[in-house]
């Protein structure tokens, strides 16, 4: 019986399809499944599919497009081994991923979720840069407050967690972040430091396509996650705290007066978390 179930939705991945499932089926760890699961794709997914002999791979076709979210939970459902990993159709993982991935997990059984440093590649594969997440299970939780700490296609989740967790539809296009939020009130998480999978950015990446409806579920999440700490945040403090999330993705520059905003906020937050105590004090 394999102890681990890859899924990879597929839906019009054709340009970046072959590499993603090579780079699954080529894992130093071989004990595995591949779900692939064709969300109603119209180019020649399928056909890309198909080609592949491994039968490691379990190919699903939904009758009609579900959406990301309903395949992903159906994959959830679907799924009988002891561990879920993830990788999107457009992106790649490294050779020994999941390898050290399930030896870490297995030594660490308080570890519900763990992924992995990665790297950010063009349409090409070369890289534009690295990302290091953090990598200690205290920081990561406050890490929350302000941006997702793990990248959907490193990750080795429990599949017990994921069964009873499904993924939201209240937060189109966040639902990762939403989700792996909401698991770190009910277990220890990590990533390894290491960069063992690879983002593909491209022109159709949710985060371009979706970003507005991207947005609006950010700031939900937020009040989410404030609200655990009895903030209910204006619209001012709300903008300020978007502005500081994505201050170093988008190099945002902050007037003197939202210096003093962004300063007067924080330390509403750590003053909250000191009566609350929803994070470790030193880690927030």
């Amino acid at each position: 019986m394999p102890k681990i179930t890859v899924i990879m939705p597929v839906y019009n991945a054709a340009p970046y399809l072959k590499p993603a499932i090579e780079s699954v089926l080529n894992q130093s760890y071989t004990d595995l499944v591949l779900m692939l699961i064709n969300d109603g794709s119209t180019d020649e997914s399928e056909t890309i599919v198909t080609s592949f002999r491994d039968p490691r791979i379990r190919y699903i076709k939904n009758e009609r497009n579900l959406g990301l979210i309903r395949t992903l939970n159906k994959g959830i459902q679907l799924t009988d081994t002891e561990f879920i990993g993830r990788l999107d159709a457009d992106d790649l993982t490294a050779s020994d991923r999941l390898a050290l991935q399930i030896q870490y997990m297995t030594a660490h059984p308080e570890i519900g979720l763990c992924g992995t440093w990665y790297e950010n590649i063009g349409k090409e594969g070369d890289r534009i840069n690295t990302v290091h997440q953090p990598d200690i299970p205290d920081l990561i939780k406050p890490a929350f407050l302000f941006n997702n700490p793990f990248m959907h296609s490193s990750l080795l989740i429990r599949t017990e967690l994921l069964k009873n967790n499904p993924f939201s539809e209240d937060y189109p296009h966040l639902e990762d972040y939403e989700l792996w939020y909401r698991l770190s009130r009910q277990t220890e998480m990590t990533n390894l430091p290491r960069i063992m999978a690879s983002y593909r950015w491209h022109g159709s990446n949710v985060s371009i396509t979706f970003n507005g409806t991207q947005q609006e579920s950010y700031i939900r999440l937020m009040k989410k996650i404030l609200g655990a700490l009895n903030i209910e945040p204006t619209a001012e403090e709300l903008e300020i705290h978007r502005k500081l999330a994505f201050l170093q993705r988008s190099r945002t520059r902050f007037s003197r007066d939202e210096l003093k905003t962004a300063a007067t906020w924080l330390k509403k937050i750590i003053r909250q978390n000191e009566i609350i105590r929803r994070y470790d004090p030193q880690a927030l």
